[in-house]
């Protein structure tokens, strides 16, 4: 059925759209509770027709629909139904998973995600998003799927030879400097984070990109903290509310800064370090910037584990670099990228030994999302009514009697938009 409403050339499915609408208001309806709502219940229980042996009356091919989503995963309502199954049907997550296409399914994500403007979409895409990379053999393998082809809605830079967990970083990184110039909400910067952090767990063989992209939004975010400062020395005394203002942002940006040490430093373990040579790099490369953290004003910052691990890391390769040219003798030398590298294998095979027991470098902790059902219930049943109202405008809607759920009355698109 959706198969045949969706995959044609036309843009526009009002009836495939709004059969969607309703399954989603009746999925969504009251409590989240199995118990109390049999349409959930009968959505639950779903099963892939892929793997029922029997003909059974309750089955969705589950290949067949993440196809069809992919392919319009740039639409607000293929993303809610997406959500829909993502949160509540454990087995379509675990196929999803299972067999996760990137061509046809990653990438769509990825590029839904980029050009989004919305944030309540973004929030749907990347809870989706996280909910795939939570999983550590999903992380795990994105890291070792390399990108043979530029990606061409990728405007900002020609990456090439990356792999879809370093394309997944860039994304997601790129989406919260947006964020924070632009959207100011702390659910999309908390669900970045939390991707970035998983997929950080596992690294392996980064892209330069990646790595630069970190260290670049550090940079950034420095130099924010610093001005603030400045501002804050120029100041008059007498200024109070100014002067709150200003110290709100320094400890916003402060915060931020905190952030990235911190998905910095989970490179910087026994277990990871050795693959990434490229985030060493990256960090030696930007020697002058953490030479000036180092004498950051902020005793916390300062005195921060994640800080002071990167400052050590930085100290140990530049000893060892100097030590290596050192001991060169050639009579013309050219300290190059690839020697470089080769002093920052070397470097991480002494002080990271080989051990026989890989399991106590395995991370123990990474976020999971899950969703509030009471907040999920009250904010779907009227987002979806409103999506409903919005995309019916020729129904004679009387606004002034219609109620959403929770008793929230319901205003047109035109009304609400204003």
């Amino acid at each position: 059925m959706m198969e045949y409403f969706v995959a044609t050339e036309t843009e526009v499915f009002p009836l495939a759209d709004r059969g969607i609408l309703l399954l989603l208001c009746l999925i969504h309806t009251n409590s989240r509770s199995t118990t109390d709502n049999v349409f959930r219940h009968a959505f639950m229980e779903l099963v892939d027709r892929d793997e029922q042996q029997t003909a059974s009356v309750n089955t969705i091919s589950f290949s067949q629909l993440v196809n069809v989503l992919g392919r319009s995963l740039d639409t607000e309502i293929s993303s809610l139904l997406l959500y829909t199954f993502i949160t509540l049907h454990e087995e379509f997550l675990n196929t999803l998973c299972n067999s996760l296409d990137h061509e046809l399914f990653t990438l769509p994500l990825l590029r839904a995600i980029y050009e989004c403007n919305d944030p309540t979409l973004l929030f749907f895409n990347l809870s989706t998003l996280h909910k795939i990379v939570e999983r550590p053999e999903v992380a795990s393998t994105l890291h070792t799927t390399i990108m043979d082809e530029h990606i061409p809605w990728y405007t900002e830079r020609y990456m090439i030879d990356i792999s879809m967990g370093s394309t997944i970083i860039v994304i997601v990184l790129r989406l919260i400097s947006k964020n924070m110039s632009t959207y100011r909400e702390a659910e999309l910067q908390t669900l970045c984070l939390s991707i970035v952090f998983n997929l950080m767990q596992f690294a392996s063989q980064l892209h330069q990109y990646a790595t630069q992209t970190l260290i670049l939004m550090l940079e950034h975010w420095v130099k924010k903290e610093a001005f603030i400062q400045t501002e804050l020395d120029r100041l008059a005394e007498d200024d109070e509310n100014e002067q709150i203002k200003l110290l709100g942002k320094q400890k916003m940006y402060i915060e931020c800064i905190h952030l990235v040490l911190g998905l910095i430093s989970v490179c910087l373990t026994p277990r990871l370090l050795p693959q990434n040579p490229q985030m060493m790099y990256s960090l030696l490369h930007a020697s002058s910037l953490f030479s000036s953290l180092a004498n950051h004003p902020d005793l916390a910052l300062q005195m921060s584990d994640d800080h002071t691990r990167i400052q050590g890391m930085l100290a140990y390769f530049r000893a060892i670099i100097d030590q290596e040219e050192e001991s060169n003798n050639d009579d013309v030398h050219v300290l190059s990228v690839e020697r470089v590298f080769e002093y920052i294998q070397h470097g991480s095979q002494v002080l990271f030994p080989k051990k026989s027991n890989e399991d106590d470098y395995y991370p123990q902790y990474y976020y999971k999302y899950e969703e509030d059902s009471q907040l999920a219930n009250a904010f779907f049943g009227q987002y979806i009514w409103q999506r409903i109202v919005e995309c019916t405008s020729d129904f004679q809607w009387a606004y002034d009697k219609l109620r959403l759920p929770n008793d929230v009355k319901a205003t047109s698109a035109a009304k609400e938009r204003d």
